[in-house]
């Protein structure tokens, strides 16, 4: 974590921030997020339940943006905790992810890889996702 913050750094115009760290500290994530306006810090787990600490928002992604699919997912920690999914996920098998997540609580998902085309956007993509999830 860089405690070396740049003065004037204002993150306010977001509500997230993801910090990609192999072993995420989550008092500093809140405690930068604080300097830098307060916006929700989100750390990276790879392990099959989501961290107790409710500091920040969790994402699991074993795949540490490689875009590998998991064998299992972990469960919702339950309640109100938002919490992200991500991992090979794309417009072939979202539904089926979501269906394995079976969430009980706010989510979201995360996908990079998945919706791009020769390392772009593809909006057609994006858009398979949704039509997928709105079935």
């Amino acid at each position: 974590m860089n405690t070396n913050t740049p003065t004037g750094l204002n993150l306010t115009p977001f509500r997230r921030v993801q910090v990609n760290h192999p072993s995420p500290d989550a008092g500093a994530i809140a405690r930068e997020m604080e300097e830098w306006g307060r916006p929700r810090g989100v750390a990276q787990t790879r392990d099959l339940e989501f961290p107790a600490s409710t500091m920040v928002d969790w994402l699991f992604d074993r795949s540490a943006g490689e875009g590998k699919a998991p064998e299992e997912w972990p469960q919702h920690p339950g309640g109100d905790r938002l919490v992200g999914y991500a991992g090979g996920i794309g417009p072939g098998n979202v539904g089926d992810v979501l269906r394995k997540i079976a969430a009980t609580g706010p989510y979201w998902i995360d996908m990079e890889s998945g919706v791009r085309t020769d390392d772009w956007l593809d909006l057609d993509k994006v858009e398979a996702v949704c039509r997928a999830f709105y079935r």
